[in-house]
């Protein structure tokens, strides 16, 4: 990272709890306002989406990919 003119300062590896909750909240908080306030001709295409990113998530690549927090100091 230096040759970048970057220092790491601080780093976070989110767990696999951590990275549930990220994706339940995800396609948690689309299903409800697609269930609760969207136009009807958007409903169906909120909740197709959810489910597909769901799905995609939890049969997929759930366990497999994670995220990483860093802060970094510029050296410049």
């Amino acid at each position: 990272m230096a040759a970048a003119g970057f220092e790491p300062g601080y780093g976070h590896l989110s767990t696999t709890a951590e990275w549930d909750e990220y994706e339940w909240c995800w396609t948690g908080a689309l299903t409800g306002w697609a269930l609760t306030e969207a136009r009807d001709d958007d409903r169906a295409a909120a909740l197709e989406l959810a489910r597909t990113h769901r799905r995609q998530w939890l049969k997929g690549y759930r366990g497999q990919l994670g995220f990483l927090t860093v802060v970094l100091h510029d050296l410049r």
